[in-house]
């Protein structure tokens, strides 16, 4: 298996998640054109639109919900899908029965593309909401805000879990809390994870799955060679190296405000450079989220 530069597989990891971003624009500028659509049209729509793009398994690598594609609508009114313990659960799974509302709907998205050359991954994942309720608005300014300051904190040679205390002090500050279940996390709850290495570098009979392009079996292998940001994690922050920065706040005592999630990969390049991926501008600018660009 031909090996790959760091800076090549930084530039693998940006382009998947951009290929992921520009779909979700794609199918949305569809979709929103229409009266009815469900969670699973956009689903749909999303998976068929990363399918133009020969460079990626589409379905990714999280699984659980099939496909490895997350859409839940909610509105102002009822968030009820918005505040879940996992994604994993059949409950969590996209619906043909439940429709949005383009006048006060809330959507969280999410997909995990992997590229077909060398397994590295690129997620992304949103909140997009509708509405006019300001509460709303604010609190969606501030959650992505903090994704902004954890990246802003991060440095070379800093421990995982010196990150993770740093978020939740963040987190408690804006009279948040962290609502993160993973059960592929020892520590149970975290903020992100690693971006795996390339498959390259993964063991012999890793490589042989691979190439065999088994995307169920390559699911499995990517996912266990993730490090979690957690509270128990001392793996430090190296140069060329990816993370995701995806904490799920949510309010205190404010059950009408729905969980929020940005999901951001932090890059940080061999000169120790380091860049927070996002391409959530186009989508929100389409959905009338302008206020999420001040």
């Amino acid at each position: 298996m031909k090996q790959t530069t760091k800076e090549e597989d930084l530039q693998t990891c940006k382009l998947t998640r951009k290929i992921a971003a520009d779909s979700l624009f794609s199918a949305l500028s569809y979709l929103l054109k229409k009266k009815n659509v469900s969670e699973v049209d956009l689903r749909d729509k999303w998976l068929e639109e990363m399918n133009k793009n020969n460079f990626i398994f589409p379905e990714g690598w999280y699984s659980p919900p099939p496909k490895g594609i997350c859409v839940l609508f909610g509105t102002d009114s009822d968030n009820k899908r918005l505040n879940y313990e996992s994604l994993r659960p059949e409950e969590m799974w996209p619906r043909d029965d439940i429709f949005l509302n383009q006048k006060e709907g809330i959507i969280y998205v999410y997909a995990s593309p992997v590229d077909k050359k060398t397994g590295i991954i690129g997620d992304f994942g949103m909140t997009i909401y509708f509405g006019k309720n300001k509460l709303i608005q604010k609190y969606l300014s501030i959650c992505y805000g903090i994704n902004k300051k954890i990246y802003e904190f991060i440095k070379v040679g800093m421990p995982f879990s010196e990150i993770y205390k740093f978020a939740e002090e963040i987190i408690k500050k804006h009279g948040l809390y962290n609502k993160i279940t993973s059960i592929t996390d020892p520590a149970a709850t975290n903020i992100g994870h690693t971006i795996p290495p390339p498959s390259s570098s993964w063991e012999k009979n890793e490589q042989i799955i691979f190439e065999s392009e088994q995307i169920k079996d390559i699911k499995k292998i990517v996912s266990s060679k993730r490090k979690f940001v957690s509270s128990i994690e001392k793996f430090k922050i190296q140069g060329d190296m990816s993370i995701t920065i995806e904490p799920r706040p949510r309010v205190c005592n404010k059950p009408e405000i729905p969980m929020i999630s940005y999901h951001n990969i932090c890059v940080i390049n061999k000169n120790e450079r380091i860049e927070l991926l996002t391409d959530f501008e186009k989508i929100f600018q389409l959905v009338g989220m302008d206020y999420m660009l001040e």
